[in-house]
């Protein structure tokens, strides 16, 4: 779990004890991913770090122009992650290389929804987006007509909705 003061700490799930502490700059608001023996988490200064879940060694960290505060998604071999800079990355699970990226045009605060080529999120812009993350376009938007307001949640995807 992170905090608010910018530490990502493991505990023993069997007594309770702390395992390892792995510090960043700023404070951390998203959950941490666990994704092919990788841990991936946000934090705000700027960077998603990937650490190795079992020591808290750092693996590799990608610098965002913003503050990351959505938890990353996984999309065949590559970390979605999304942030205050309104831009989502696909990035290398292997070393954090930019595979694309995609201007949204709002920050984020949602976890992308994966579902087969497509990641939907909310934007603080007012817009829930889809996106075809294999050819990286936004492929629709949706804006309330009846109210303004921002995204914050996590969309859900059951069957053909997306909630």
């Amino acid at each position: 779990y992170g905090d608010d003061v910018g530490a990502l700490r493991a505990l023993d799930r069997a007594n309770g004890k702390e395992l390892w502490t792995f510090a960043t700059q700023a404070e951390i608001i998203c959950s941490p991913t666990v994704v092919q023996g990788k841990l991936l988490v946000g934090a705000y200064d700027n960077f998603l770090y990937c650490l190795d879940p079992h020591t808290g060694s750092l693996h590799w960290k990608v610098e965002t122009d913003g503050p990351v505060h959505c938890s990353p998604s996984f999309v065949d071999g590559a970390v979605a992650v999304a942030g205050c800079d309104g831009m989502i990355r696909l990035l290398s699970i292997d070393n954090g290389g930019q595979n694309a990226s995609i201007e949204i045009g709002g920050n984020i605060a949602s976890t992308p929804a994966v579902v087969g080529s497509r990641l939907f999120l909310g934007t603080m812009n007012e817009t829930v987006v889809g996106i075809d993350w294999k050819k990286a376009q936004i492929v629709w938007t949706f804006r309330n007509p009846e109210r303004s307001f921002p995204f914050y949640s996590s969309p859900a995807v059951f069957g053909d909705l997306i909630i």
